[in-house]
């Protein structure tokens, strides 16, 4: 994926995206800093132990006010949009 299509995509996303945590209307920030950082949301077992072979990426912003953490499936923001 490449990262501009991931901000404009995640920026249509925030228009107006109010947080279920703190109920405002606040920027969001990617988590890392101001650009959201794809990461892998990996399988933990009973045992407490990580399955590398399972997982899948995402991209998380947080609210600039409570820090409420919201997670969005890479492969879903990637599927080309209609219209």
């Amino acid at each position: 994926m490449e990262y501009e299509r991931l901000f404009t995509r995640l920026g249509e996303l925030d228009t107006n995206a109010r947080c279920p945590s703190c109920d405002g209307i606040h920027k969001w920030h990617g988590l890392g800093g101001d650009a959201p950082e794809p990461l892998v949301l990996a399988s933990i077992q009973k045992d407490g132990s990580v399955r590398a072979d399972v997982g899948f990426g995402v991209v998380g912003p947080a609210c600039s006010n409570c820090g409420f953490v919201r997670l969005h499936a890479l492969d879903v923001i990637d599927r080309p949009q209609p219209g």
